[in-house]
């Protein structure tokens, strides 16, 4: 299956409740779709999903993709842990985005507007690297 078939067996689930209990089950507090599937462009090789766990427990990254891949039907999704991912990583994930699930109201609200202050705050430090890089 293709990642938009993907997409829309993922946003299917969402809608009738089943990621509702996987997201639950694995500990995530958020979870998007973004990338080119999420942008809506032609032929997408991939899903990209990423996820924001809950502060507290264990988490298994690697069930929670073997769960995810079940649900969207194809293993060509992409996990992205935005709990350790960089700052351009999260803001990627979450501008644009199609949010799927959020544990509680404006969880992906709060997370977004964390991951662009993060962003913003942070370009000097990419700055510099690129200026250090050229020399």
């Amino acid at each position: 299956m293709g990642a938009e078939g993907a997409l829309s067996r993922l946003t299917a689930a969402a809608h009738n409740g089943q990621l509702d209990m996987v997201c639950t089950e694995l500990g995530v507090r958020v979870l998007t779709v973004f990338g080119s599937a999420a942008r809506g462009q032609t032929s997408p090789r991939d899903l990209d999903v990423a996820v924001l766990y809950q502060p507290r427990g264990v988490h298994d990254d690697l069930r929670t993709l073997e769960r995810l891949s079940e649900l969207a039907g194809t293993d060509r999704v992409d996990l992205l842990i935005l709990d350790r991912a960089s700052p351009t990583a999260r803001r990627n994930a979450v501008v644009p985005a199609v949010p799927l699930f959020e544990s509680e109201p404006g969880a992906f609200a709060s997370f977004q507007m964390a991951a662009i202050g993060e962003y913003l705050e942070t370009g000097w430090l990419r700055d510099l690297d690129l200026e250090l890089l050229r020399g």
